[in-house]
């Protein structure tokens, strides 16, 4: 799919939007939004204009050009964050091109909708959370899960029903 149909099905969804809700608010077919959505087809000049216009953003953003959009530097911020406490082997082993991140961090490389979810992606985050729309995952917590996981499924069948027993236990007992 392209960067734009991408982006439109990204930020309607975010606005809590049905395809017949932004299609009447921009005057267009339900069917044109969803041709959209479906990399069917582009909208025309003034369809792209009155998309940016709805969830004030740019052309730009939309067609995944440039991050002009309003969490652009919430993004920034949260990737600058991450970037300064996480350890840089465990970056690189997600995948993070430090490099890159910390040019994306003072703005020298422009910020395109698909490459910020990429870097969430990389990062375990969602995008929701790097534009600071809901609590970023704790790295931590992460590690920690990944090690568990990683333990019980080492284990044979008789244990793991005994670790699982106890994990359930201690889940159950954790706020008294």
């Amino acid at each position: 799919m392209s960067s734009f149909a991408n982006t439109l099905l990204y930020l309607r969804k975010r606005a809590g939007m049905t395809q017949q809700e932004l299609a009447d608010k921009i005057d267009i077919s339900r069917s044109q939004i969803g041709m959209y959505e479906t990399d069917q087809r582009m909208p025309s000049r003034e369809v792209l204009e009155a998309i940016a216009d709805t969830f004030n953003v740019s052309i730009d953003f939309l067609i995944g050009h440039t991050e002009t959009g309003d969490y652009s530097k919430t993004f920034r911020e949260n990737l600058a964050a991450i970037i300064e406490n996480s350890d840089s082997s465990d970056l690189s082993a997600a995948g993070v091109d430090t490099y890159e991140a910390r040019l994306i961090i003072d703005g020298t490389l422009p910020l395109s909708f698909d490459n910020a979810c990429s870097l969430a992606d990389q990062l375990g985050e969602s995008i929701d959370s790097m534009l600071g729309k809901e609590n970023p995952a704790d790295m931590e917590d992460s590690r920690v899960t990944s090690e568990i996981i990683s333990i019980l499924s080492g284990l044979p069948e008789g244990k793991l029903q005994s670790a699982m027993e106890y994990l359930r236990y201690l889940s159950s007992n954790e706020g008294k």
